[in-house]
C-alpha cells in the first residue's frame, strides 16, 4: 500500500470518527449540514487513489453519478422504483426533488463496493453479484440513520421492501458496467473505504436504537 493510500485511509477514518462524535453531541445540527462536504471529500479520495484514471474510468464515474441522480429523480417523482419518499434540505440543492450530491453517493458506493467485491472474488459474475449485495447491505444500514438525521423521509415512515429490490437491480446494472469497463484497474482504498462506511453507519444504528 502506498503512503498516499495510507494517508487517505487515515483521513477517511478520522473524518468519520469525528462525524460520529459530532452527530451524537449537542452540536449535531452543525455536523449534519456538513454531510455533502463529507461525500465530496470521500469521493475525491477514492478518485485520487484509483490505479488509473483514463477515459473509461471517467465514463464509469459519470455513469455512476448521472444514473444515480437520474434514478433518484425518477424514484422521488414516481414512487414506483424505491417506494414513496422525499428528500429534506440537509443534502443541499435539488434537481426535480433529488439532491445533486446524491449522485456522488452512488459513485462512492459503487467504487467502494466494487473494490470490495474485487478483493473477494476473481470471477466477474461473483464480483457483480457481491458488489450489488454489498451496496444493498450498506443501504440497509444507511436508511435508519438517514431518517433520523432527516436526509430523507418515507411516506409510511420506513422504507418498503421495494426500496431494497430497486437498490439491488440498479446496483447490479452498475456493477456489471463497472466490472466490464475497468476490469484492468483497481482502487487502492476502495475496500477499506467500504469498511469505514459500514462501521460508521453500524455504530450510528446502535447509538440511535
Amino acid at each position: 500500500m502506498t503512503r498516499q493510500a495510507k494517508n487517505s485511509i487515515i483521513v477517511l477514518a478520522v473524518l468519520h470518527a469525528v462525524g460520529i462524535v459530532g452527530i451524537l453531541s449537542p452540536l449535531r445540527p452543525w455536523f449534519v449540514v456538513l454531510t455533502p462536504l463529507n461525500l465530496l471529500i470521500t469521493a475525491a479520495l477514492l478518485i485520487r487513489n484509483h490505479s488509473e484514471v483514463n477515459l473509461r474510468t471517467v465514463w464509469v464515474m459519470l455513469m455512476a453519478y448521472f444514473v444515480g441522480l437520474g434514478i433518484e429523480i425518477a424514484g422521488v417523482s414516481t414512487g414506483v422504483i424505491f417506494g414513496e419518499y422525499k428528500y429534506g434540505i440537509v443534502l443541499g440543492p435539488k434537481i426535480a426533488g433529488a439532491p445533486m450530491v446524491i449522485g456522488v453517493n452512488w459513485l462512492i458506493l459503487l467504487f467502494a463496493s466494487g473494490e470490495l467485491a474485487r478483493w473477494m472474488f476473481q470471477w466477474y459474475g461473483w464480483r457483480i453479484l457481491a458488489g450489488a449485495l454489498s451496496m444493498v447491505l450498506l443501504d440497509i444500514l444507511i436508511e435508519p440513520v438517514a431518517i433520523t438525521l432527516e436526509w430523507w423521509s418515507w411516506t409510511r415512515g420506513i422504507p418498503p421492501l421495494l426500496n431494497y429490490v430497486g437498490w439491488f437491480l440498479v446496483s447490479l446494472l452498475m456493477h456489471a458496467i463497472y466490472a466490464a469497463a475497468i476490469k484492468d484497474q483497481h482502487n487502492r482504498i476502495g475496500a477499506v473505504a467500504y469498511g469505514i462506511l459500514f462501521a460508521f453507519f453500524l455504530l450510528l444504528n446502535f447509538a440511535f436504537a
